[in-house]
């Protein structure tokens, strides 16, 4: 398994496209610059992961608290096409800044990250956006979440 911790993105993963909300295709990138100067936790999702969505809810609390503190919260949906409506639907119901990555895109990230399942958190330095940490505890283990988010963002 390649160490990606606090190494830059490779090209190809950076040119991935991934498509927002209404379908606009934006390369990988260009979210990453979208939020620079903001560390943030990627949230990996799908319709049909159950714990994905529990986890919408159930970490909803300590969510909201991060983002007043700066935190970002990006959400990759792996789901295909043919999810699009549902996925959106999630999207409004839970206010997610949630993108789709297509499956054979994300064959090429999930190798670069060694992503086998989901729902999995990794947090990005707000310098560069390089990985700080590539398998967070999920948000709803609130105090666990936070400590290990504290330990890693501090210089």
């Amino acid at each position: 398994i390649t160490n990606v911790i606090k190494k830059p993105w490779p090209i190809e993963i950076l040119n991935i496209k991934l498509y927002d909300y209404n379908n606009q295709a934006v390369s990988f990138k260009e979210l990453l610059a979208k939020y620079k100067n903001a560390p943030i936790v990627l949230d990996h999702w799908a319709t049909w992961c159950g714990p994905c969505i529990d986890e919408f809810t159930n970490g909803k609390e300590v969510v909201s608290l991060l983002k007043t503190k700066g935190l970002q919260f990006v959400y990759i949906s792996i789901d295909k096409k043919n999810a699009i409506n549902q996925m959106n639907k999630l999207i409004t119901q839970y206010q997610l800044d949630s993108y789709r990555m297509e499956v054979k895109d994300y064959v090429v990230y999930s190798n670069y990250l060694n992503l086998r399942s989901i729902p999995r958190y990794i947090l990005l330095n707000e310098k560069d956006g390089y990985v700080l940490n590539i398998d967070l505890p999920k948000p709803s283990t609130n105090s666990e979440f936070r400590g290990v988010l504290n330990q890693t963002l501090v210089p």
